[in-house]
């Protein structure tokens, strides 16, 4: 298989994480280019088009002619695979953490603004007793709060790793493991 078919395929995804032996074709690559515009190991096919359309005429010719030994099956397996992920999540979206998510947004919203205006209330009315109460209400406040915030805080975090799972998945790459599973792997 040609190089911009390879790179065609692969697009924006990291060549050596998809394409079998995608790290050769990024060390084939470098051969042709300049010490100061060599690809890294994380080059993507869009970076090795750049590259390869960045070099002489002659130099380009001689790159595009080689063949690389690559199983197109496996690239189009990753690309279904991340189809049937993307399928499978536009049939079946979470309702019930969304729906948690965004009653606690409106609950820490609410009693922000309510506390906000109370407080200005009491500075444009001169009443320091109001004032007083509520800015040392605070860590009340805080205590009645801090599970709402604690909601939205953890419904982040699960949104931030599911993705950065997904994405592992896609290309193929392990996914790291957790803290307490490295502190138990370790204990053992």
């Amino acid at each position: 298989m040609d190089l911009l078919d390879i790179v065609t395929k692969v697009g924006g995804a990291v060549v050596k994480s998809v394409v079998p032996g995608g790290g050769a074709i990024v060390d084939i690559v470098n051969e042709f280019l300049p010490a100061d515009k060599k690809l890294t190991n994380d080059a993507t096919g869009s970076d090795i088009r750049s590259a390869v359309d960045s070099l002489p005429a002659d130099k380009r010719a001689d790159l595009l002619a080689r063949e690389f030994d690559v199983d197109i099956t496996q690239i189009q397996e990753s690309n279904s695979t991340l189809r049937t992920m993307l399928e499978s999540d536009a049939r079946s979206p979470h309702s019930t953490r969304p729906k948690i998510a965004l009653g606690s947004f409106y609950l820490v919203a609410f009693v922000s603004v309510l506390v906000v205006l109370i407080w200005s209330y009491a500075v444009v009315t001169g009443n320091v007793d109001m004032v007083k109460t509520v800015t040392d209400g605070w860590a009340w406040l805080s205590v009645l709060i801090a599970p709402f915030v604690g909601f939205l805080a953890n419904y982040f975090g699960v949104l931030k790793s599911e993705h950065r799972d997904r994405l592992n998945a896609t290309i193929g790459a392990p996914t790291p493991p957790s803290v307490l599973s490295s502190i138990i792997r370790k204990g053992k």
